[in-house]
């Protein structure tokens, strides 16, 4: 799993985990990249297949919203595991 933007920037992996967002095995599989849209841009860019790999990559990307979905957002909350004080 990577995480970009101010989940990167801000919160550890570990915090994540003490927040009962994440699970021991997501501490563990868990890789944070600084500014990861702007790196991907760059990649893409610099790419030397006029963007081949690029549009080879947005044919495999299926787009799952899950704001606004009733079952993800009663799961997400039923299973957010705070801890207690």
């Amino acid at each position: 799993m990577i995480l970009t933007g101010s989940f990167g920037v801000v919160l550890s992996s570990q915090d994540l985990k003490n927040i009962g967002i994440f699970s021991e095995n997501m501490v563990k599989n868990c890789r944070f990249v600084h500014e990861g849209a702007l790196h991907g841009v760059e990649t893409a860019i610099l790419a030397a297949d006029d963007f081949a790999s690029l549009d080879k990559l947005a044919e495999a990307i299926k787009v799952i919203p899950l704001s606004g979905t009733p079952a993800f957002e009663k799961n997400f909350f039923e299973y957010m595991n705070f801890p207690k004080q």
